[in-house]
């Protein structure tokens, strides 16, 4: 009974209760209850058995850096848009890697910023802004309509 109710606290509550102890997860999780062990594999290990993305979205409380760190040949060969959110902790050294990667930095409603100053970003490669930004705008006024 004891397990049942702590899940169903959890599903209310509408928020991550698992993390990676490297990447110390987030205020609301209410700290470490248990460990268990998971395999886990990097994006380019995926990417050698699965078809090749145009969209990553990530949620991966905290683990930013280290999931993208272990994709370079996505970020270099593949290019796809990635949806991210960015724990507040780590927007510098993300910033960082998808600026080095020729990536640019969109709003959660697609515009153009310099910066990670919100927690979900599209990160975009240059090669595809214009398209990105074309796209975002025709969603934009259908949504207008409407």
């Amino acid at each position: 009974m004891k397990i049942l109710r702590r899940c169903a606290e959890r599903l209310a509550r509408g928020r991550a209760s698992n993390a990676l102890q490297i990447a110390e997860g987030n205020s609301q999780m209410g700290g470490i209850r248990e460990f268990q062990y998971v395999p886990c594999l990097t994006i380019d290990v995926l990417l050698e058995n699965q078809p090749k993305p145009d969209l990553i979205k990530m949620d991966v409380e905290g683990a930013e850096a280290l999931v993208l760190s272990g994709a370079s040949s996505m970020l270099d060969s593949v290019r796809p848009i990635f949806y991210v959110e960015v724990a507040t902790a780590n927007r510098t050294q993300v910033e960082k890697l998808m600026n080095s990667r020729d990536y640019k930095i969109f709003s959660s409603i697609g515009a153009r910023v310099d910066g990670i100053s919100e927690p979900n970003v599209f990160f975009v490669p240059s090669e595809r802004v214009l398209q990105f930004a074309q796209k975002a705008e025709t969603l934009k006024n259908k949504l207008k309509q409407e």
